[in-house]
């Protein structure tokens, strides 16, 4: 008694129904199948650092005393033997100094240490899991050998869908193939056909 194919079935689905089934002996060729199982996740971590920089200008009084302004009252106090005024005059000079190298410390600095302190979990903020049938892992096995053979097509990475590897084995797909993949081989073959 023959049933007629109902209509939801997928056209792959139709061509395979009433082909080959798999054999108990077949079993052994689905057990050498090899899955990889990938876990991907990123966490959030707070590292605590101490990173030591040092900044360093080379300038002469006189540049100093020119870039301020004072070149010339610090000359005048030198003249006439004033001492104290010459050295607040340095040390007006010597702040400006300072502090332009504070305002511009990172176009002359460079790190000479870094300490590692105390690392804390803070949050997983994402993750992943995938199995799947590799054709780098399969050896020479039977399945190996015809998983190689769709891995040449245009599309098919070298890993594949576990269930499309399955259901292929057991006559319920026509290709082992990822989605894509397996959507253009079908094409590329109903053309030829």
């Amino acid at each position: 008694m023959n049933k007629p194919i109902p209509k939801f079935l997928h056209e792959d689905l139709k061509k395979l129904i009433g082909k080959r089934n798999p054999t108990q002996d077949d079993v052994s060729k689905l057990l050498e199948l090899v899955f990889t199982t990938k876990y991907r996740w990123t966490e959030r971590v707070m590292q605590y650092q101490n990173v030591h920089y040092e900044a360093e200008t080379h300038v002469s009084l006189e540049d100093m005393l020119e870039d301020s302004g004072e070149l010339s009252d610090l000359i005048d106090a030198w003249q006439r033997g004033d001492v104290e005024e010459c050295t607040a005059i340095i040390g007006n000079a010597v702040d400006v100094a300072e502090d332009d190298l504070h305002d511009n410390r990172w176009d002359h600095s460079d790190e000479v240490d870094r300490d590692y302190l105390d690392e804390e979990f803070e949050d997983t903020i994402d993750s992943d899991v995938d199995t799947f049938v590799t054709t780098r892992q399969q050896g020479t096995s039977w399945m190996g050998e015809r998983l190689r053979d769709y891995h040449i097509h245009e599309g098919q990475q070298h890993f594949f869908v576990w269930k499309n590897v399955v259901n292929w084995f057991a006559n319920r797909r026509s290709t082992p193939m990822n989605t894509a993949a397996h959507v253009r081989y079908t094409r590329q073959d109903e053309e030829t056909n």
